[in-house]
């Protein structure tokens, strides 16, 4: 389940080990991130799966509170020590065909943007929709220490991936992002397991400023 009742969206990611032994997360944050005008929500029973890449995955460390520090590759998972926690992270491309629920491979129907500072995304002309860029980023507890101990249900640490199917409820999405790319931001922290997220809502802030400032809602 999830914080929010009106997503009800599934999210997956393979089961982590670390020296063999299955470390469950302590907590799943799930961003819909948008910059400029024009952001098209989801598709209900639309479905992807990213990672793998060092574009789209990547393992880090984090203490409480703060965005985790990143690796440049996906095949490196950094020790984490003290109070930090390892981290993966996992984004999914933010241009969509504007008609697939999803393809053979589960990502063709999806592309990344071109990206300047300051400037709203630019999408590609076979891929012409901006929707929403999902951002997963998944917490583990002090048991998971990284290094080269870190394997996964799906192979090694480089395999890291996510797959999601949306279904948020009514237009709930899309209202948050009002046509314009801005919405507040919500927190979120909790208990999860490899699928779905439960914990304690963090409050919602105010509207961000027009313009191409990015929007984020953390499901």
């Amino acid at each position: 389940t999830c914080d929010d009742r009106q997503d009800l969206s599934a999210y997956w990611v393979p089961a982590l080990f670390q020296n063999g032994v299955r470390v469950a997360p302590v907590g799943v944050r799930v961003r819909y991130e948008g910059r400029g005008g024009g952001v098209t929500a989801f598709p209900t029973g639309f479905m992807a799966v990213s990672g793998r890449t060092d574009q789209t995955a990547a393992w880090g460390c984090a203490t409480a509170g703060q965005r985790p520090v990143l690796s440049s590759s996906v095949a490196t998972v950094p020790v984490c020590s003290g109070a930090a926690q390892l981290v993966a992270q996992i984004t999914f491309p933010q241009c969509w065909d504007g008609s697939s629920l999803d393809t053979a491979n589960h990502i063709s129907h999806l592309a990344f943007a071109t990206e300047m500072a300051g400037q709203a995304p630019i999408c590609p002309a076979d891929h012409p929709v901006q929707v929403p860029k999902v951002v997963l980023e998944v917490r583990y507890p002090g048991a998971a220490t990284g290094g080269a101990g870190v394997t996964l249900s799906s192979g090694a640490a480089s395999t890291l991936h996510a797959d999601i199917f949306e279904a948020w409820t009514g237009t709930s999405l899309q209202d948050r992002f009002g046509g314009r790319g801005q919405v507040g931001q919500r927190g979120h922290a909790g208990q999860q397991g490899q699928q779905g997220q439960q914990g304690q809502d963090g409050g919602r802030g105010g509207r961000g400023a027009r313009g191409t400032q990015p929007a984020t809602i953390a499901a």
